[in-house]
């Protein structure tokens, strides 16, 4: 039996990154190898909560995330000095002394990343500083400290980037040098880990390969609308000194909306939250949407936490907006026309790997203008659209079984 963990998986209450799990553990099992789970999340109560599945053992991060109790980080602190000293012993001395680490609670974590003949780090965009210094600094101490342990690192599913801080850029890829492979899901991160000679691999996202339920049943007549908002798409406006609001990103969508309802009697729309994490939760734009319209509006906030029931409601769209990656990445494996909203080259380089970067309105360009005229050239070409995704889908079964192949020589 191979002993595998998952370190740094993020946020559960982001579906991007519920998706990229259940892809991975999907693709482990593809393998047919007799594996054992760990994963080490940063929120592992919530994490066992969404996590349906029993067939993996969820522990709490190397390094922990904070929370408002008193005296919270003073612990991390205490827990994150323990494990570094722990780890500089055995890599300079070969001493194993897990008396250092004093509870039961770090033994046991320390016990499975040494038992582990592999450890993963969790895919997404945590191979930057966009969410922050702690957050880079956090994902980066948990991989330095496996690499001390002498434990094997497999990146998957990553977007390398883009960084802020030349330091943290530095020290990634320095890290990454030392990885055994680094799977990147785009071609401007693999462009970016060739252009410093580093070890790397492009395959498509995990989340291409999670299940859905009851694709096509749920088709019918009235013309189906999804859009996922997002506090990213003003966030962004904001690091730029771009001069717009959250209240104009929500006039935006409503505008949107109501023009959408007048050309069309027979529609409905669905706002999708993708991210429900208090400072970033998409719930409450989608809430705010949705009280900025009249009553008699056709409109139905998808409150969904699982990321097969969100994939099976995409599939019977007729057009999706989103400035997620992971929702635009179950349209476009469903073949459902999207248009993306990019903040972050994310989306720019998947459409572009899909021939379809016409459909992506840069994040500075974002107004009512540029997304009705996507939304009339997507509905104008939706025949063509389906039919040029669903020549595509050959295109992800090669990737897939790539990206098996790949899993089952590392398990070797």
């Amino acid at each position: 039996m191979k002993k595998i963990s998952i370190i740094n998986h993020a946020n559960p209450e982001n579906l991007g990154d519920m998706a990229i799990l259940y892809g991975m553990i999907r693709l482990l099992k593809e393998t047919r190898t007799n594996v054992r789970i760990t994963l080490f999340s940063f929120k592992p109560d919530v994490t066992k909560n969404l996590y349906k599945p029993s067939d993996i053992e969820i522990l709490p991060s190397i390094a922990r995330a904070a929370t408002k109790e008193k005296f919270d980080r003073f612990s991390i602190i205490i827990d994150m000095s323990l494990f570094l000293v722990y780890s500089f012993l055995f890599k300079i001395f070969k001493m194993d002394l897990p008396c250092l680490l004093l509870t039961k609670r770090r033994i046991r974590i320390i016990d499975q990343i040494q038992k582990s003949d592999v450890v993963f780090v969790h895919g997404g965009d945590t191979i930057s500083d966009t969410y922050g210094l702690v957050a880079a600094t956090q994902h980066l101490y948990n991989i330095i400290i496996c690499l001390l342990l002498s434990k094997k690192i497999v990146f998957i599913s990553n977007t390398i980037g883009p960084f802020k801080r030349k330091i943290i850029k530095k020290i990634f890829l320095l890290i990454l040098r030392r990885a055994t492979l680094i799977i990147v899901r785009d071609d401007y991160s693999k462009k970016k880990l060739d252009k410093y000679n580093i070890k790397n691999k492009l395959l498509l996202d995990n989340a291409f390969y999670i299940s859905s339920e009851n694709i096509d049943s749920h088709r019918h007549k009235r013309i189906l609308i999804g859009i996922v908002p997002s506090a990213m798409v003003y966030k962004f406006w904001k690091r730029r000194n771009i001069k717009n609001s959250s209240r104009e990103y929500i006039k935006v969508f409503s505008n949107v909306i109501n023009y959408l309802v007048r050309r069309c009697d027979n529609i409905k729309i669905f706002l999708i939250p993708h991210v429900f994490q208090m400072d970033n939760n998409d719930y409450l734009i989608a809430n705010d949407i949705r009280k900025s319209l009249n009553s008699d509006v056709p409109i139905e906030i998808f409150i969904e936490k699982d990321p097969h029931k969100i994939k099976s409601l995409i599939s019977t769209l007729d057009l999706l907006i989103t400035p997620r990656m992971h929702p635009a990445i179950f349209a476009l494996s469903t073949a459902i026309p999207v248009i993306g909203i990019d903040y972050n080259k994310k989306l720019e380089s998947l459409f572009s790997f899909f021939d379809l970067k016409e459909y992506v309105i840069l994040v500075e360009d974002f107004t009512f203008d540029s997304l009705i005229d996507k939304i009339n050239l997507a509905m104008n070409n939706k025949k063509e659209i389906i039919k040029h995704l669903k020549a595509y889908k050959k295109v992800i079964l090669e990737h897939k079984k790539d990206y098996i192949d790949t899993l089952r020589y590392i398990l070797s």
